[in-house]
């Protein structure tokens, strides 16, 4: 079984070879590949493929670079990525902090890569197609975990599983509703309406989220629909209100289920284990302001040290093997005060290179909602540590790179169109 899936995953990453060679095609073949990697984290196998995955998305990297040459949105990619270089340069384990910060810049790749797509409307239509049958594959993935029994326990039962979905996995498909529910396709100057089938499996992807457990992906998919739909009194009715009577219904339906139950009682007796964690991020604090914030060693605290190698590393080693895991705190301590100023200029350069406005006289415009519902969003999740997850990640800066674009897309057209 798992030679055969390795055969499959190889053929697609030659499929994804010969169709990326345009922008269009590589940034779609991108969220084929994250899901399909995704799906299949078998331990005999995630190694190979994590090492596929690396190859692929650098080696087009360096292509699209070469082809296009580098622009404004690209300086502080570069230079957080040529800081972090020379961080990880000096870790005592050399191969993980490398293997990790390739995965931390993913994203913000693809960020830059997306910035180069001509026709970004376009685009975001094709993806809006497509996008929503993720969620047929994850309903089906998730009935076939359950019914074959494979996949990882959480909360130490195995009444419901997700296969190899990890917590911040899930939240790609908390994504993907958010589109499906709240955006449409335009092809041809034709508005293509939300489907039943696109609904449907919304709603059992949003059931699945649920018996999941995971408060943050449940979260982003309320506050998505929330920022994206409440424009005016008008839309509130039309739009938000029967949303709101779904959910609703299907949160009702999904409590009252004995499974569901069961879930819940699972994770009451985790609570301790929750707590621990719970304790072990405040600790950070502690750790991140008595070793880098008190100056009592200038060089690590203006540089860091140990970048994207934190287990074992801080706290003079009592947390063992658990890793730093607010995204910021690992840049403070592992790139210093001057690498978590290089992160944050990064993520506040992203609306000024793209020149998005925060308001404007069409409000209502959903590309200009969903960008910055994505960039604030970021801001949250970072806290739960999530940076070194590439599908969802991906997915955010992808779609803050077309969104801004299709903004500014939509807005020529319309000026051109009252010049004419």
């Amino acid at each position: 079984m798992v030679q055969f899936i390795t055969l499959l995953l190889l053929l697609l990453f030659v499929w994804a070879f010969i169709k990326g060679f345009a922008i269009e095609q590589f940034l779609i073949g991108t969220f084929v590949i994250n899901l399909a990697i995704d799906l299949v984290q078998f331990e005999e196998i995630s190694s190979l493929v994590a090492a596929l995955r690396a190859a692929y998305f650098y080696f087009f990297f360096a292509y699209f670079y070469l082809k296009y040459g580098i622009r404004k949105i690209d300086v502080p990619i570069i230079i957080l990525f040529l800081y972090a270089l020379v961080g990880v340069l000096q870790s005592s384990d050399l191969a993980h902090s490398f293997r990790f910060m390739l995965r931390v810049f993913v994203p913000l790749f693809l960020l830059s890569m997306a910035t180069r797509d001509n026709n970004p409307v376009k685009l975001l239509s094709r993806l809006r197609i497509y996008l929503p049958w993720f969620l047929v594959v994850v309903v089906l993935y998730t009935l076939a975990s359950n019914y074959f029994s494979f996949g990882v326990e959480t909360y130490g039962a195995s009444i419901f599983l997700t296969g190899y979905l990890y917590g911040a996995d899930l939240h790609l498909f908390s994504f993907i509703i958010i589109i499906t529910m709240t955006t449409r396709a335009v092809v041809e100057d034709k508005v293509i309406k939300i489907k039943v089938r696109e609904i449907a499996f919304s709603v059992l992807t949003l059931v699945v989220l649920m018996f999941s457990l995971r408060r943050t992906s449940l979260a982003i998919v309320i506050v998505g629909i929330v920022f994206l739909n409440i424009t005016s009194f008008k839309n509130f009715g039309k739009k938000f209100l029967p949303l709101v009577v779904l959910l609703l219904l299907v949160g009702i339906a999904v409590v009252k289920n004995p499974v569901f139950q069961q879930r819940m009682q699972a994770r009451a007796n985790k609570f301790s284990v929750e707590s621990l964690e719970d304790e072990a991020r405040y600790l950070e604090i502690d750790v991140i302001r008595n070793e880098v914030l008190s100056f009592r060693k200038p060089m690590d605290s203006f540089f860091g040290k140990e970048l994207f190698n934190s287990m074992g590393n801080y706290g003079d080693g009592k947390f063992k093997g658990r890793m730093i895991h607010v995204d910021y705190f690992t840049w403070l301590h592992g790139g210093g005060v001057l690498g978590l100023l290089l992160y944050l200029l990064f993520l506040f350069s992203i609306p000024v290179l793209l020149k998005v406005p925060f308001f404007t006289s069409n409000t209502s415009t959903v590309h200009l909602r969903l960008f910055w519902f994505l960039w604030f969003i970021q801001f949250i999740i970072s806290v739960s540590g999530q940076m070194y997850i590439i599908s969802f990640r991906s997915f955010i800066f992808i779609y803050l790179a077309l969104t801004a674009r299709a903004f500014h897309q939509e807005k020529s057209m319309l000026h051109e169109g009252s010049v004419r």
